[in-house]
């Protein structure tokens, strides 16, 4: 059943308007001792925002470099491209938001391309980005909502697309 929901969620990922994603992840003990991590991914699907929770990852070790390795596993363990990531979403603990030997710098590192950290207490903006994207990507007049804490990433990241939009 499990994976049933799984191949839903992925189809509708990669049928996504923009056909990118944002990912959220966090790791938990829970009772008994046990560590898992939760990816959660975000797209937008016909103009609505999705988010959908693909997985629990069971974690030997919470290091950096452990959960930057399992989290691209699960994704391309259900065929998930990572150069696909928008942004990432994780808590402010150092080990994910690290600029330096965070998990959001190791998956920057490893993809080879620079993808936004938003701070989990912020998810919405991986929402309101996606949007924005998939306006951008329908020729569509853009209404910047979002533009506090984005503004280099709007400036780096979407001036591109909005560009090759308008030709």
């Amino acid at each position: 059943m499990a994976e049933m929901v799984q191949e839903v969620i992925v189809n509708e990922c990669k049928n996504s308007d923009i056909g990118a994603y944002c990912i959220k992840c966090d790791e938990t003990r829970d009772a008994v001792n046990i560590v898992d991590m939760s990816v959660v991914l975000r797209y937008v699907l016909e103009g609505v925002a999705k988010e959908r929770l693909l997985s629990l990852v069971e974690m030997e070790a919470v290091d950096a470099e452990s959960i930057k390795t399992a989290l691209l596993c699960e994704l391309q363990h259900h065929s998930l491209d990572p150069v696909r990531i928008l942004t990432q979403c994780y808590d402010g603990a150092s080990v994910m938001s690290g600029a330096k030997g965070g998990v959001q710098k190791l998956v920057q590192d490893a993809i080879g391309k620079q993808i936004p950290y938003v701070y989990i207490a912020s998810i919405t903006s991986c929402t309101r980005l996606s949007r924005m994207q998939w306006r951008v990507s329908q020729r569509l007049e853009i209404s910047l909502l979002y533009a506090n804490s984005c503004t280099s990433f709007l400036r780096d990241s979407l001036h591109p697309t909005f560009m090759k939009a308008r030709r």
